[in-house]
């Protein structure tokens, strides 16, 4: 199982999105199955990262 960490910019983007009253229910199951370290649907597009963020 992972930690999850917020940054600044994320708790930002989360008070914006919910003012804009959309559906944050399919975010939560996407974090949730990243924490557990479970396949993504091919939906969501996974993707290998590049840049400063391949170590991830």
């Amino acid at each position: 199982m992972l930690t999850i960490y917020y940054s600044t910019q994320f708790k930002k983007d989360c008070k914006r999105v919910k003012k804009q009253h959309k559906e944050l229910s399919k975010f939560q199951t996407t974090i949730e199955i990243l924490v557990n370290e479970k396949p993504l649907d091919p939906r969501y597009k996974d993707h290998h990262l590049i840049g400063d963020y391949i170590a991830w």
